[in-house]
């Protein structure tokens, strides 16, 4: 059984075209449900990650390791933060068309609220 939320931020016609066509080729999926919520974007710097940023393990080429509250590294256009309570760890959520997991929590987010992860701050912003 997979588990999918379609979060639209734009095109609503386009949403539920794709999730009527998803729904077609995916007998698999069992719950669906659609809505628009606040997205938001982090890095994982300082400014967006506070003290977590600061202590983070690095690789072997020095480049810090982004662990999410579930145990997964971080991904760009794979990773989102959500509240668990709402959408489990795990949980898949299409936004446009995108295949998204949530695998992060935080602090400020709450009820529907979706955040999504790059790799950097100067990407974060331009999203």
């Amino acid at each position: 059984m997979k588990f999918i939320t379609y979060i639209i931020s734009q095109n609503l016609k386009k949403a539920i075209a794709y999730v009527h066509d998803t729904l077609k080729k995916n007998p698999n999926v069992d719950i669906v449900e659609i809505s628009q919520n606040d997205n938001r974007r982090y890095c994982s710097c300082e400014k967006c990650c506070g003290v977590w940023a600061t202590k983070r393990p690095v690789d072997k080429a020095g480049k810090p390791i982004v662990y999410t509250a579930s145990g997964t590294v971080a991904k760009q256009g794979r990773t989102v933060a959500a509240d668990p309570s709402v959408y489990p760890y795990g949980t898949v959520l299409v936004v446009d068309g995108i295949e998204y997991v949530v695998e992060d929590c935080g602090g400020a987010i709450k009820r529907n609220r979706v955040d999504f992860y790059f790799d950097d701050h100067k990407e974060a912003l331009k999203f």
